[in-house]
């Protein structure tokens, strides 16, 4: 079964259907907003390991945000790597640290895993970063 209908059949069997649906369309898309609930209607919007592999990230935010009332929420759980903030190391450990950031990023890449910095998710317009550091690897 697909991850829509296992979705679906959880829906089912939790008696949810009339505020949760499943629905298949591309976030980058502003017909999106046509076949999601009206815009600033939803309170909280969460992506899951899944922010990373949309491609054009600018475009999906900017309709997720649309969906979102006032003081919404938008949380993401997903790959990224946070600044590496490494001035109190040598200039040798600095220049390790930037190989394994490099190789951590194209290692993700083969698997279209678009690993994000802490500088992209803080560069969405009207919108405040807030990091969950209790399950920091």
């Amino acid at each position: 079964a697909s991850l829509l209908e296992m979705a679906q059949k959880r829906i089912n069997e939790m008696g949810i259907q009339d505020i949760a649906r499943v629905v298949e369309h591309d976030v980058t898309k502003s017909s999106m907003l046509g076949v999601l609930p009206a815009a600033g209607s939803v309170d909280c919007i969460t992506m899951s390991y899944s922010f990373t592999m949309i491609p054009d990230q600018k475009a999906a935010m900017t309709n997720a945000t649309k969906l979102l009332k006032k003081g919404g929420h938008v949380c993401i759980a997903d790959f990224f790597q946070k600044g590496n903030y490494d001035d109190c190391l040598s200039p040798l450990w600095r220049k390790i640290r930037s190989a394994e950031a490099l190789f951590h990023k194209c290692w993700f890449a083969m698997d279209h895993v678009h690993l994000l910095s802490d500088k992209q998710l803080e560069s969405f317009d009207g919108l405040e970063t807030v990091w969950d550091r209790r399950f920091r690897g």
